[in-house]
Order: C-alpha cells, then sequence, then structure tokens
C-alpha cells in the first residue's frame, strides 16, 4: 500500500483531529445536565439539583473538607419578579454552615417561575441538598 504524502499528513491528521473535537461536545465536570432537564425550570422544579450546589461556591469548604452532607428546608419570600427577596431556614440540617450556605445560594441565584396561568405566590419552600456524592 502507498504511502501518503507529507503533504497529506500535514492536512489530513489536523483535520482528523478537529472534525473528531468538533463532533464530540466536552465538558469540564462530570455533573453536566442538558439544557431540557427539567430541574433547569424553576415552575416545574423550584428545588434546586445537587449539581447546581455541589462544586459551586455555595458549598462551605470547611463542609467539603469533613464530608458534611445535609438537607436545609428554607421559606423564600418572593419579589413579584420572582426573585428572591429574603430566606429562613424552616427545616435545620443540623450545620449551621449549610444552614447558612443555603440561605446565602438562595438570595443571590434563586428565582421562581410560576407555572403559565399562575400568579407569582409571595413565597414558596424549598429543600437544598448538600450531597458530595450521587448516592
Amino acid at each position: 500500500m502507498k504511502s501518503l504524502t507529507p503533504i497529506a499528513k500535514r492536512f489530513l491528521l489536523p483535520l482528523t483531529l478537529v472534525s473528531a473535537a468538533l463532533a464530540t461536545p466536552a465538558f469540564a465536570n462530570t455533573f453536566h445536565t442538558s439544557p431540557l432537564d427539567p430541574r433547569l425550570h424553576v415552575g416545574s422544579a423550584p428545588s434546586p439539583s445537587v449539581e447546581e450546589v455541589r462544586g459551586s461556591r455555595y458549598y462551605p469548604v470547611q463542609s467539603l473538607l469533613q464530608s458534611e452532607e445535609g438537607r436545609v428546608g428554607i421559606k423564600v419570600f418572593l419579589t413579584p419578579d420572582g426573585e428572591a427577596k429574603d430566606a429562613v431556614v424552616e427545616t435545620s440540617s443540623g450545620s449551621p454552615r449549610l444552614d447558612e450556605a443555603a440561605v446565602q445560594y438562595v438570595k443571590e441565584s434563586y428565582d421562581y417561575d410560576p407555572a403559565p396561568g399562575q400568579q407569582m405566590p409571595d413565597f414558596v419552600r424549598t429543600i437544598i441538598r448538600f450531597k458530595l456524592s450521587d448516592r
């Protein structure tokens, strides 16, 4: 079989690598979720997913080092636009660090979108899960 010419080698190999990179999605972490995932649409799932909290700046470093996990029940008071104007802990995780981080997460990142035809409620209840693994 005839060997490829140096010109063909110079163009075909990079072209092959580029086409493979374009055809294969690359994600920076293993916690990628599809944009069609219903957990990304707040009206259909008001609680943030574990992936939104795990690995983010909201999971306290000290809790990560001590492998702390927990569920925090939060009551979120909403503006007429659906943004969180205040939040209080209704059910503690047992860790003050996780409770405080959950309130911070809600105040900075939470946004509620009511179902079509529904009016904006004054408050909603949600659970923030701090979990280190998918188990």
